[in-house]
Parts: C-alpha cells; sequence; structure tokens
C-alpha cells in the first residue's frame, strides 16, 4: 500500500471521521458474514475514501452454496450505494494475474454478466483513481517470491532415477473452488532425482523458471516451507495461535 499522509487521525476533522487505513479487505469470508451491512459499513468508516476491496464472495445464483449469506452480484453492489464500485470475478483476476497486469477496472460493469461466475469480488472507493487501469506488472510474479518449494498440490512419487509430481486436488469441495487451477497448473511433471533435491532445498536449478510459470513451483513464506510429504509443523488453528503466543510472550520478556 502506498504511503498516504492523509492517514493521520486528524486529517479528515471536517467529516468528523478517523480513518485509520488506506483501504479496508476482506477475503474468503464475507459472504459468511450474518450482518453484512454493518460489516461493509464499517470497512468504508475506518478507510480513507472509503475505499474497501471484498474478494472472493459467492455467488447465490449458482450452487453449491458456501453458507447461508450469500448474495447476488447485484446484492453485493448494493451493500455500497453511493461510491464508485466495480464487480469482478475470479476468472477475471486470475486471466489478468496472468497475463502480467492489473485489473481493468476503469469500465463500468455490470452485475448481470457475472451471473455464471461463482466467486465474485467487489472494489469501491470515492477515489476515482483506485479504477485507474494498472497496467503491466513489473519483474518476476508475485508467486514466485519467498522460498522456492514444491507445490504442497503435487503428490510426489520416486521412481529409480527421477521424481513424478503429480497434481492432486485435496478434496472435491477443494476442486470446486479451485477449478481454474486446471487450466493452469501442470497435471504432472518429471524432475532428475538430483534436481528435485536441489529444488527442496530451496536452490535454484535449470528446470526452476519452467516449473514456477507451470506452478509446480511456488514462493512460500519460510516458516510454511516444508519438504513434500511431510506434515505440517502447524496443523490446526489452536496451534498456530498457541504458537504465536508463546512467541510473543518470550519477545516481550527478552524487551
Amino acid at each position: 500500500m502506498r504511503d498516504r499522509p492523509d492517514l493521520r487521525p486528524d486529517a479528515h476533522p471536517a467529516a468528523g471521521r478517523r480513518p485509520l487505513f488506506a483501504a479496508s479487505l476482506c477475503s474468503d469470508a464475507f459472504h459468511l458474514f450474518d450482518a453484512q451491512q454493518g460489516a461493509a459499513d464499517e470497512m468504508r468508516r475506518v478507510a480513507v475514501d472509503d475505499t474497501i476491496v471484498i474478494d472472493r464472495v459467492g455467488n447465490r445464483r449458482l450452487e453449491p452454496h458456501d453458507g447461508a449469506h450469500e448474495r447476488t452480484p447485484e446484492g453485493y453492489a448494493a451493500l455500497v450505494d453511493g461510491p464508485r464500485a466495480r464487480l469482478t470475478c475470479e476468472d477475471e483476476l486470475i486471466e489478468a494475474y496472468r497475463a502480467g497486469h492489473g485489473l481493468d477496472l476503469g469500465a463500468e460493469r455490470d452485475p448481470a454478466r457475472l451471473d455464471e461466475q461463482k466467486w465474485l469480488g467487489l472494489v469501491s472507493s470515492r477515489d476515482t483513481t483506485v479504477f485507474d487501469d494498472a497496467g503491466p506488472r513489473p519483474g518476476p510474479p508475485a508467486h514466485g517470491a519467498g522460498d522456492l518449494q514444491v507445490n504442497p498440490l503435487f503428490r510426489v512419487e520416486p521412481g529409480t532415477d527421477d521424481v513424478h509430481l503429480v497434481f492432486r486436488y485435496p478434496s472435491a469441495w477443494y476442486a470446486f473452488e479451485s477449478g481454474l487451477m486446471r487450466s493452469y497448473t501442470s497435471a504432472g511433471e518429471r524432475v532428475d532425482r538430483a534436481a528435485f533435491e536441489e529444488i527442496v532445498a530451496g536452490r535454484p536449478v535449470a528446470e526452476t523458471e519452467r516449473l514456477l510459470r507451470r506452478w509446480v513451483v511456488l514462493g512460500m513464506p519460510p516458516r510454511y516451507a516444508r519438504r513434500p510429504g511431510t506434515p505440517p509443523a502447524i496443523r490446526s488453528v489452536g496451534q498456530g495461535l498457541r504458537r504465536g503466543a508463546r512467541r510473543r510472550l518470550r519477545s516481550s520478556s527478552r524487551s
């Protein structure tokens, strides 16, 4: 997020508001809220120029439903009556990402065009520059940032001289939610055993760029990078919360 001098609490005295953030973001969860209008209003209240991003919410017109509070495209648009708003969908977002540029939000959108899209997104703001064409995205793909490791969705099948990496959805619901992955993710790759060990160790090999382009290799935060086939260090939300609390306590005791 770019630096915004108008984020100071005293920046909007006339409006009697104290926006604290350049934007408010909710991803993957908004359609599960029961008090959605209140949530959208609060997101706008704390953000400069009422700028909010609500990402990956379910379209009620398409089954299966992810909870009882999904809305139609028109229903999500109605949450932000007043500021300019743009509806988009996950397919459009992925297409733009793969093409190396941001979403084109400049043109007005007809909610009805998204009736056949399950996963929707909403961007709303009084700042018209939010909707400017982002243009080409410089640099390497964002999914290459971090420690490069084998995508956890690939099953490792060791062979005599090589390793077979096979794409597998972990569940039927995951396959429904992420069906578009099959259009850009490799179904399988055979990698020389020595090269595989280098990749697992986080070192680049000749195949790294190709495997990254085919989503077989991804950049991950160091805490989540692990050898394929081994269980995650954190297996539940409760365990993660406890580990985080212990780290904060150790950090505060040292200071």
